[in-house]
């Protein structure tokens, strides 16, 4: 499950992500869930509230070039995917 919790600090983040609007730059196509049964892999994300719940930890960063994940966010479950092989491919959920 992709439960995410968002923290504000770079350090105790398992890895950044930069929020993209262009498919050809994204890494992953994001769905987000509203309920955590529903967060499966990588791709459909709940956020959590409780860091200590969270599969991953994640900070937002405002540079696409300093981001370990550029993430796209999708409208529609099925849209959500791997647009590229990746280091974080099967870690992050």
């Amino acid at each position: 499950m992709a439960k995410i919790f968002v923290s504000r600090n770079k350090v105790s983040a398992d890895f950044t992500a930069c929020l993209v609007t262009n498919q050809v730059m994204a890494d992953i196509l994001v769905f987000e869930v509203s309920n955590q049964v529903n967060a499966k892999g990588d791709f459909l994300w709940y956020y959590s509230n409780s860091e200590s719940l969270a599969d991953s930890k994640i900070c937002w960063v405002d540079s696409a070039a300093t981001a370990d994940l550029k993430v796209m966010m999708v409208k529609s479950q099925t849209q959500a995917k791997w647009t590229k092989s990746h280091r974080l491919v099967g870690r992050i959920g």
